[in-house]
Order: structure tokens, then sequence, then C-alpha cells
């Protein structure tokens, strides 16, 4: 391939990067399960695969927090109560695999991680903020994301040994979604 072609090719990558972008903008001001703001894509993903799958759950009421609130990205009603949900998403893309800062607020934290297709390949729960959070300040040592690694620990054990796996729930719940792979 020549350096022609090799520009030629980076450009096309480019414009379909921007077609998908644009389509997901879209869809954020058209449809009520993503979010209407968010230029963090990855971020935005996940918490429609986490609200999708608090609706299979039984969840209702369920909507976005504002880009102003950090202490919740889902709020939504179980058996007559309110629930704030946190949602931090990795994507095999990242090279550190490094969580964002993880806020004070929430009752369940979701910890998801993306294939290469953007596809949901490990899911955690944290239901216990007093287990992250001491006097309104983060206690972990260290924000890595697990990975679905069956031979080693994988993830920063200080929050990770507080995770509940619930991957294989998600997949039961979420199969019919997930199954098409491109």
């Amino acid at each position: 391939m020549t350096v022609g072609n090799e520009f030629k090719g980076f450009i096309d990558s480019v414009t379909a990067y921007a077609d998908a972008y644009a389509n997901l903008e879209e869809m954020q001001a058209e449809l009520d399960f993503i979010p209407r703001h968010g230029d963090q894509k990855t971020g935005l993903i996940g918490e429609v695969y986490i609200y999708k799958y608090l609706e299979q759950l039984g969840y209702t009421n369920l909507e976005y927090g504002s880009t102003s609130n950090k202490g919740w990205d889902i709020r939504g009603y179980l058996d007559g109560g309110k629930v704030d949900i946190q949602v931090k998403t990795v994507s095999a893309f990242s090279k550190t695999r490094m969580i964002s800062p993880i806020h004070p607020g929430w009752q369940h934290l979701y910890l998801l991680s993306l294939d290469r297709n953007f596809k949901p390949d490990g899911l955690w729960l944290i239901d216990h903020p007093n287990l992250i959070f001491q006097h309104g300040e983060e206690r972990i040592a260290s924000r890595k994301m697990a990975t679905r690694n069956q031979t080693k620990r994988t993830g920063s054990a200080s929050l990770f040994n507080h995770a509940e796996d619930i991957f294989k729930d998600f997949r039961i719940c979420m199969g019919e979604y997930l199954t098409e792979q491109r």
C-alpha cells in the first residue's frame, strides 16, 4: 500500500467514524432511551445498555441525570423505591482500562466492560456505596476495569473485591439484543 493509499484509508476511516458519531447524535435527539446529552460515546453506549437492562429487571420511570449531576447517571424505581444508578464503562480500545472517577450519590454502581465491537463482555454491580466511600471520600486504591479472564485476577482488587459479577444474568436478560455480531 502506498502512502497515498494509506492516507486514503485513514480518510475513509475518519468518514465512517464521523457517520457513526452523527448517527448517535441524531439518535440522542430522537430516542427516549438514549441520553439527550453526552459526547463521550463509550459512556453513552454503556448507559444505554444499562438503561435497557434495568427495563428488563422491572425498573419504572427511568430517567437520565443532567450533565451537572455527578452522583447518578440513571434514576429509576423498583418496588416503589427510588434507585440512583451510576454507570462506568470501559471499552477494549482503552489501553489502561482505567475507570473515570466514581462520585458519591448512588445506590447501585454498574461497571461495564465492552469488547472491540462495543458489545458488553463483562458487568459487575456494587450496591453498597459505603464500601467505596468513607465520609464522602473515595477509598479505593485504583479504578482499573476487570476483564473476564478466567486464569488470573484482573481489575483493581480494592474495587472488584466488592463487586458482584452479574454478566450471566445480563446476558440472559439481554440475549435477544446481543446475539447479532459483526
